[in-house]
């Protein structure tokens, strides 16, 4: 055979190991052996991929001494060996059964039209609402802890809050066009969920909350108490109908902090000013206790879920989940991200495997709220492990929402809306005895404060436990 065709071949063939070895080494080495370590699986997994790691080089070694014959014999044995280990590392597990799918959210079909005037004020859109000077924001200030005592005294402002209410004016008609709606939400069935699809901005809602809190509350001020109470339950009318449809976690959770602003200020405003037997009716009637189903995250969870597993499912390339970690790699050290970046050029992408890992993960989430239970943070029991899926290094690397921080949340805004309840109720001279959510006990009167509270999960009073309407 000609001398140069066979040292074409030579180093033909030598490219070709080596363009093999290394992505064998990356995966069945270097996360074999640490995540071996780190995941719970003993060293003993570990020192069997180093144990593989030292068969190829003994291998390679073996390559370039002896007869021909048994060179060739360890050639073919080496590239035996390294196609076995790519193959087995890009061997994808059977599609897996889709627990949670887009029916388990859908909306009435009365709904869907709201979403397109609920979007009047999205996210990159060009419509935005006045807000109030910096002086009045200071002297509003509605997220500082307080009771009636220290509400702040608006007449000075007088003039400017009519004006910003005045300005207000396309906003306010915004707000009664939603009102018309049996409901409200922000994806109808057929809208994509993902990064693109427009949502509500929380900038203007928070300026539509805080002009309409501000209004109402001067209104009291002014001993026109109905008048500005009138306003707020439009307001409150319109989150109440939202918060059943909200789906993203964003969304949910601005409606709830509107909605811990309305009970908050009608509480004030009940206690600063005189009420007339018609508007306690109407507040009654408006402001009911939240349901358990209009607290949960689940809805969300299941969204988000969903949202992630279509990201994985538009990559169709082998290797490329490489470019999902990338863009969800939090910051770490230069010598982790040179590791992992080297790592991640050869990682290939099992979409089953990852798929079915994504919907492990969000099973505690979306179970556990749908019973009542306690919400913890999921942890990864790196369950696919020896498949390396790139499913479970996107969770384990992506900043995801704090679902228990969400629960705890709304289960206090559900909470202040029972006391609000209470409140209304002693006013109009009604029973005022209700269940506490937090305990199994029932929410307690302080006489000193005049306002009811609960005793916190505890069920022990006078502590930072305990839950009240105008604190955090």
């Amino acid at each position: 055979m000609n001398p140069k065709l066979i040292k074409k071949l030579h180093i033909a063939y030598w490219i070709i190991i080596a363009i093999l070895f290394i992505p064998c080494a990356e995966i069945l080495a270097f996360w074999g052996f640490f995540d071996g370590l780190d995941k719970g699986k003993g060293p003993a997994i570990a020192c069997i991929y180093v144990l593989v790691f030292i068969v190829c080089i003994i291998m390679i070694g073996r390559c370039g001494r002896g007869e021909r014959d048994t060179r060739l014999f360890w050639r073919g044995a080496l590239v035996a060996v390294l196609l076995a280990g790519l193959g087995w590392a890009m061997h994808d597990d059977p599609a897996p059964e889709l627990r949670y799918t887009r029916d388990l959210f859908r909306v009435p079909a009365e709904v869907e039209p709201s979403r397109a005037v609920l979007l009047t004020y999205a996210v990159g859109g060009s419509n935005s609402i006045p807000s109030a000077s910096k002086s009045l924001l200071e002297v509003i200030a509605w997220d500082k802890a307080g009771d009636a005592d220290t509400s702040p005294d608006l007449i000075p402002f007088e003039g400017e809050i009519e004006q910003l209410w005045a300005d207000m004016l396309p906003a306010r008609q915004f707000i009664e066009r939603l009102d018309t709606f049996p409901g409200i939400c922000e994806l109808a069935n057929d809208t994509p969920i993902d990064t693109s699809t427009p949502i509500p901005k929380f900038s203007n809602w928070r300026r539509i909350t805080q002009g309409y809190c501000t209004y109402a509350l001067l209104k009291a001020q002014q001993n026109k108490a109905d008048e500005g109470l009138r306003e707020l339950t439009k307001l409150h009318s319109v989150s109440r109908k939202w918060l059943p449809y909200s789906t993203v976690l964003v969304c949910r959770m601005m409606n709830i902090e509107i909605i811990n602003r309305e009970i908050r200020m009608t509480h004030r405003i009940l206690r600063t000013g005189k009420v007339s037997p018609d508007t306690l009716a109407t507040l009654q009637k408006t402001f009911t206790p939240l349901a358990a189903g209009d607290i949960s995250v689940r809805r969300s969870a299941i969204a988000e879920s969903i949202a992630i597993r279509g990201e994985l499912e538009k990559i169709n390339w082998p290797h490329g989940g490489c470019r999902l970690i990338a863009s969800s790699r939090q910051k770490k050290s230069w010598w982790s991200e040179y590791l992992e970046e080297l790592t991640m050029a050869f990682w290939p992408f099992k979409k089953n495997a990852s798929i079915a890992y994504l919907q492990e993960f969000y099973v505690p989430i979306i179970e556990r709220n749908s019973s009542g239970q306690q919400l913890q943070k999921p942890t990864s029991n790196w369950s696919r492990s020896h498949r390396n899926a790139v499913g479970e290094a996107f969770i384990s690397r992506v900043a995801m929402p704090d679902y228990p921080k969400a629960w705890a949340t709304c289960q206090k805004v559900k909470v202040r809306s029972d006391l609000l309840t209470l409140e209304i109720s002693r006013r109009m001279g009604q029973p005022t005895e209700m269940k506490d959510f937090l305990n199994n006990g029932t929410y307690l009167y302080d006489e000193a404060t005049q306002c009811y509270f609960s005793a916190g999960k505890d069920n022990v009073p006078g502590n930072a436990d305990d839950v009240r309407i105008d604190t955090r």
